[in-house]
């Protein structure tokens, strides 16, 4: 999932929660399991993690409508939406089981409410926007990291090696003469 990384907007992530969400669905029920109740589980489990990545884009724009009105707040609660922007894009994209999914979601939901609350009481907003503006900001590098024109970096690698025609094992023993590291094998 990771090689075809693509930035989208809020809208286009409740879109491919939606789309997550079905196919998961779909593919449960396809699965052969011991008994519906397991299977009944399973659905309740996919369905949860699809609402906890619509909970988290509509606390982004419950925060953003909230402040809308306030100057200093309102660039802080834009920043607070870019974050989850960027975790949800990363959450949905990245992350293909769907229980995980739901538990990165909800730790950047709690992050977030920690940021709403403290954004709230603040009498110097300074410091939270600070704060917000790390948090996008290193949550939108992480994503970058994953969007590679090539795919995983991986995936890049094992494809140098075929070009430079190197084996495991010559590569290896370069880095070894490199290190210079006696052959274990040999003593």
């Amino acid at each position: 999932m990771a090689a075809d990384f693509t930035l989208l907007n809020h809208e286009q992530l409740r879109q491919l929660a939606r789309i997550l969400y079905y196919k998961e669905a779909e593919a449960i029920h396809h699965i052969k399991f011991r008994s519906e109740p397991e299977r009944a589980k399973y659905l309740r489990d996919s369905r949860a993690t699809y609402q906890s990545s619509i909970a988290l884009l509509d606390a982004g724009n419950a925060l953003e409508g909230r402040f809308r009105n306030d100057g200093a707040r309102a660039s802080v609660a834009r920043e607070i939406f870019g974050y989850i922007v960027n975790g949800t894009n990363h959450a949905l994209q990245s992350v293909p089981n769907y229980s995980l999914r739901k538990d990165y979601v909800e730790k950047i939901t709690k992050h977030v409410e920690m940021l709403g609350n403290a954004l709230e009481v603040a009498d110097d907003v300074v410091y939270v926007a600070k704060e917000a503006t790390e948090y996008r900001r290193a949550m939108y590098e992480y994503t970058r990291r994953h969007q590679t024109s090539g795919g995983s970096v991986s995936r890049q690698f094992s494809r140098w090696l075929r070009r430079a025609a190197l084996s495991l094992r010559a590569l290896c023993k370069g880095i070894r003469r490199s290190l210079n590291l006696k052959d274990v094998s040999r003593t």
